[in-house]
């Protein structure tokens, strides 16, 4: 069983700036920098909320157990409009939530897959 840990942090827009600035300036001098782990940033809790909603967890339950062909099928299942559920599904994919591949036969398709079985969300408040 596949766990994808996910450190979802609250820190300040300025903080967020601040580290950025640090690395990009580390990369300039030709430093490698190390992947750190998975991380999701929100500038308070009440945006991570916003960010992690129901229907989008609901969502990648379905992808996990139903692995549908494409987003008109996601978007069936769920029983929800299709805008929304490919706007859910762009951002999930944007944050490596969903992954997703592009097959072409009679028309191109995009099919969402979640690569793991569990989702460990471990907050982590940043001064």
């Amino acid at each position: 069983m596949k766990t994808k840990e996910l450190i979802v942090g609250i820190k300040s827009l300025e903080k967020g700036l601040e580290e950025f600035s640090t690395t990009l300036k580390a990369l300039q001098r030709g430093e490698r920098i190390k992947p750190k782990e998975e991380r999701l940033n929100f500038v308070s809790l009440e945006a991570a909320r916003k960010f992690l909603t129901p229907k989008r967890i609901e969502l990648l339950r379905v992808v996990h157990r139903q692995e549908p062909r494409s987003i008109y099928e996601l978007a069936k299942s769920l029983a929800r409009d299709l805008r929304n559920v490919k706007d859910d599904v762009d951002l999930l994919a944007q944050v490596g939530l969903i992954d997703l591949k592009h097959e072409h036969d009679a028309r191109e398709r995009i099919i969402p897959r979640v690569a793991y079985d569990n989702l460990e969300v471990r907050f982590q408040i940043a001064v």
